[in-house]
């Protein structure tokens, strides 16, 4: 699968995310399986330009695919990597109670 997105569907969005929103540059990083990214992943995720970091879209990228149906992706971001916001996050908060 060398092609997966809808070359229409995804020239739409970006001309209206421009438009709407003056986003000109972005880049999801899709990771494999269902983790929470160390301070270093993200250190080395920005250090390759990604702005953002999925984990679910691959799957649904190829299920999509395989029933031949038109795909492009709107990627939401709902909370802040480990080491960028000052607050406690989901992942530590995770591991503090799991540390045992």
């Amino acid at each position: 699968m060398t092609s997966p997105f809808d070359s229409y569907l995804v020239k739409t969005y970006i001309n209206q995310l421009r438009v709407r929103y003056y986003i000109t540059h972005w880049c999801l990083w899709i990771l494999q399986y269902l983790t929470f990214e160390t301070r270093a992943e993200i250190r080395a995720f920005k250090t390759m330009g990604c702005d953002l970091v999925g984990m679910s879209t691959v799957p649904e990228v190829i299920a999509a695919n395989h029933a031949s149906l038109p795909v492009a992706v709107l990627a939401c971001a709902t909370n802040m990597a480990t080491g960028i916001q000052e607050k406690n996050t989901i992942a530590s908060t995770y591991y503090k109670l799991h540390k045992n």
